[in-house]
C-alpha cells in the first residue's frame, strides 16, 4: 500500500461549513473541524463535567459569528466563548448545531 495517500499535503480537507440554525432568519452559521487532539485538551480541562465539555467543543468549533468578538459579548452581556454561544442560541438551535458539529466531525 502506497502511505503517501496519507501525507496531509494529499488530503483534501473541508476546513469551513455552512449551518443554517434557523430558516426563518437564513441566517448562516460556520464551523470548522475538530482535530482529536484540541478535543481531548477541552475534555482535560473540564474533566467529568460532560455539559461543559460539549458546549465548549461547540463553541470552539464555530468561527462565524465570532463569539470572541468583544462586541458580540457586550452586546449579549457575557463573557466568553462558551458563554455567548448559549446566549445566542434556542434549545433548538443548540441541538442542530451540535448535529453539525457531529458529522462535520465524523
Amino acid at each position: 500500500m502506497d502511505e503517501s495517500v496519507f501525507y496531509k499535503e494529499n488530503c483534501v480537507e473541508e476546513t469551513q461549513r455552512e449551518v443554517v440554525l434557523d430558516k426563518d432568519s437564513g441566517k448562516t452559521w460556520l464551523i470548522r473541524p475538530m482535530s482529536f487532539l484540541e478535543a481531548e485538551e477541552i475534555r482535560k480541562s473540564v474533566g467529568a463535567d460532560s455539559e461543559r465539555y460539549e458546549s465548549l467543543l461547540l463553541a470552539r468549533s464555530v468561527t462565524e459569528p465570532d463569539l470572541k468578538n468583544v462586541a458580540l459579548q457586550q452586546q449579549c452581556h457575557t463573557v466568553g466563548e462558551e458563554e455567548t454561544l448559549l446566549a445566542l442560541l434556542s434549545a433548538g438551535q443548540y441541538e442542530t448545531l451540535k448535529e453539525a458539529v457531529e458529522v462535520f466531525n465524523s
